[in-house]
């Protein structure tokens, strides 16, 4: 369920943007926004409950703190299987957010869609992203994790060079839309699968390996489209960059 969420989420925004925007000012997009935030911080503090009974009543006990200085034994961050899916979530995510950051440049610049197009476009990107996402618990029960992960990087390397034909013109525009989807799906196929890995090795750390890769994604993903937006790359070659950049360092990462 949250790796559907995750998946959905970032190319619905646009989707859901447009809508607002259609009845109100695009300020009231901000306004949305820091509502959500609002309604968020009050459900998480005062709706929301430990729903793990055992650690409740664990954490009355007065050894937990050396049972916790234990498991920071056991439970490492720098173990080579957290490091290794830390990179290739944070890539992956990277991946999602600067096709969401460039889609409005490709769809309504280079293809030249209007805003209604873009909205069309965009809808039909979530829905792939929500049919792969919700079917990849089915899919990993008939597949090792390892094989979706690698399934999710070899779509990468197959839109990159959907979109870097288009982009070069050797192809006509459709291979944007399928290399679209083939994000989307490459995303959506692997990420579940990379998280769980990644946090498979903890018990009472995991909420601060959660942290720590969400920390990790948004960094990788801000900085990278700050430096690629500082040295004047265009939209395009952000996107086809991120996605081989993707394939190509999650190979040798598998071995891990």
């Amino acid at each position: 369920m949250l790796n559907g969420i995750t998946c959905i989420v970032p190319v619905i925004a646009p989707v859901v943007g447009y809508a607002i925007m259609i009845y109100f000012p695009w300020q009231s997009l901000f306004t949305t926004m820091a509502g959500m935030g609002v309604l968020v911080l009050v459900l998480s503090t005062f709706v929301l409950k430990e729903s793990n009974q055992n650690r409740r009543g664990a954490e009355r006990h007065s050894d937990v703190s050396e049972a916790n200085a234990n498991l920071t034994i056991n439970e490492p961050l720098t173990a080579p299987l957290f490091l290794s899916r830390l990179v290739i979530t944070s890539i992956g995510v990277t991946v999602i957010l600067t096709f969401v950051n460039v889609s409005p440049m490709l769809i309504m610049g280079e293809l030249g869609l209007d805003r209604g197009g873009y909205s069309l476009t965009m809808a039909a990107t979530a829905l792939v992203s929500m049919v792969v996402s919700f079917s990849a618990p089915v899919a990993l029960s008939y597949f090792k994790p390892r094989t979706m992960m690698l399934a999710s990087q070899t779509v990468f390397a197959i839109a990159a060079t959907l979109l870097a034909l288009a982009y070069t013109g050797a192809a006509n525009s459709m291979f944007y839309f399928i290399g679209f989807g083939g994000v989307c799906t490459g995303f959506a196929v692997g990420f579940g699968a990379t998280m769980s890995q990644a946090l498979s090795g903890f018990t009472r750390r995991a909420g601060l390996a959660s942290s720590v890769l969400g920390i990790s994604q948004v960094v990788c993903s801000a900085t990278f489209i700050w430096l690629m937006g500082k040295f004047h790359f265009d939209a395009a070659t952000m996107l086809i960059v991120i996605l081989m950049v993707s394939a190509v360092v999650a190979l040798p990462l598998f071995l891990v």
